[in-house]
């Protein structure tokens, strides 16, 4: 079975949902999930879901480390600019995935699998909720060079990074 995970970057007090969502996670045990946050919640993690305890500084040097450029990240909306990067910012957690995502925490999952087919995962590398864009709430890319680099497609992308504003 082709192996997945989502990458959800939160910072602050989880909200009160977060236990919904966290149960949703545990129900798709065939989906990893890796939650990057700066607060201990107190609930029991499923198997399926990783808890990377950062700050938003720790997670700005990380970034620039891996991205190789001077990053604007002064407040955690800004982390959506860079959700599509995540396949180079996350590599070594991503190591043996076929598909990486990012995903909010204010969804609640249905069977993930009943969407995200093997018929539909082999016949496409990226896959997002919507039809014209990429969804910033759940989006799926395939784990490759070639697809983890596609932002740097666009000429703008050290501008977005670099900026204090989120695009």
């Amino acid at each position: 079975m082709t192996k997945i995970c989502f990458i959800s970057v939160y910072f602050g007090k989880p909200p009160w949902y977060f236990p919904f969502f966290i149960e949703s996670c545990r129900l798709n045990q065939n989906v990893d999930f890796i939650i990057v946050m700066d607060h201990k919640v107190n609930i029991l993690m499923p198997e399926n879901v990783t808890i990377l305890k950062n700050s938003l500084q720790g997670l700005r040097k990380k970034l620039e480390h891996e991205l190789k450029i001077e990053i604007s990240l002064k407040y955690p909306y800004k982390l959506c600019d860079f959700k599509p990067a995540y396949g180079t910012l996350f590599h070594e957690e991503l190591i043996g995935y076929d598909f990486w995502g990012y995903c909010d925490i204010d969804l609640v999952f249905g069977q993930i699998r009943h969407f995200f087919t093997e018929a539909i995962l082999n016949e496409y590398d990226v896959l997002s909720i919507r039809e014209d864009y990429l969804a910033g709430y759940l989006t799926l890319f395939r784990n490759d060079d070639l697809i983890n680099n596609l932002y740097k497609k666009s000429k703008d992308y050290p501008f977005v990074f670099q900026i204090d504003e989120h695009c």
